[in-house]
């Protein structure tokens, strides 16, 4: 690939200006593509996902970009911040569905490992995406992986709340009002932790915090944050409740009973779960 200049310069460029060649090597993008190729494992490698009823976790993905390119050009945000923004809502929305493709191994484990199995598998794939946004190791990737560590935490958190409340009887309406709730509430601190997590790794002083920035997490950007997560989840969790395939993996990770199911006793293994 060669560089020329090219315009009126005038004086400030009267002599002839030779074209720059930039060797391109065609694996300098594979980097760009490390998030979609973690989609395709988790469809192709997987016993469970050899059916074509798993492709239709991509009818989410589809709806999601949808959604991101209508705000996109509403806001007419900069590329720059467009490109960002895009990064964090492509990373979570593959992650999550990275997440119900592999979900129903988590099933055989009890709660507390499910959710840290949940945590990590998320994680893994937001660092997939930091990946492909800039292969640098830089303050601007670290604050981005603690980034999506937290938004990864209030996430499965919500989520796990929202069961334990929704496990005798769950309807889609009741879960989505619970999980809402949670992810509200959950979203406060979480935005409070990475504030502070972010000054430690731009300046490790955190005498340099001041109130107003943690009543501006706590009361705009968690609420904000948390609004935006919540509004990734309706898309997965309609395919959810309403597909059989993918039901069978949501009510056996989250040991969700369906809403016309009858309550059967508490029994000592069950809250242990």
């Amino acid at each position: 690939m060669k560089i020329t200049p090219a315009g009126d310069f005038g004086a400030v460029m009267a002599q002839p200006v030779e074209a720059t060649t930039y060797h391109w090597k065609w694996y300098y993008s594979v980097p760009g593509f490390a998030l979609w190729l973690v989609l395709i494992l988790a469809l192709v490698l997987p016993k469970a996902n050899r059916d074509l009823r798993a492709l239709l976790i991509l009818a989410p993905l589809v709806l999601v970009n949808l959604a991101w390119l209508s705000v996109e050009r509403i806001t007419g945000m900069s590329s720059s911040s467009a490109t960002q923004f895009g990064t964090v809502l492509q990373s979570m929305a593959v992650g999550t569905a990275v997440l119900w493709l592999v979900a129903g191994y988590f099933t055989g484990f009890r709660g507390l490992i499910r959710c840290l199995l949940a945590f990590g598998t998320v994680v893994l794939v937001a660092a997939c995406g930091i990946l492909s946004y800039s292969a640098r190791l830089s303050n601007e990737t670290a604050l981005f992986m603690v980034f999506f560590v937290f938004l990864t935490a209030i996430f499965v958190t919500a989520l796990a709340v929202t069961r334990a409340v929704c496990r005798r009887r769950c309807g889609p309406r009741r879960f989505m009002l619970w999980l809402a709730l949670w992810t509200l509430v959950t979203g406060m601190p979480g935005t409070v932790g990475f504030v502070i997590s972010g000054h430690m790794i731009l300046s490790s002083d955190l005498s340099m915090i001041r109130l107003s920035e943690f009543l501006l997490a706590i009361f705009l950007v968690g609420p904000i944050l948390s609004l935006g997560l919540y509004l990734l989840n309706p898309p997965f969790m309609v395919l959810g409740f309403a597909n059989p395939f993918f039901r069978e993996r949501l009510e056996g990770c989250l040991r969700l009973k369906p809403a016309a199911a009858t309550a059967e006793p508490s029994t000592g293994d069950d809250i242990a779960e």
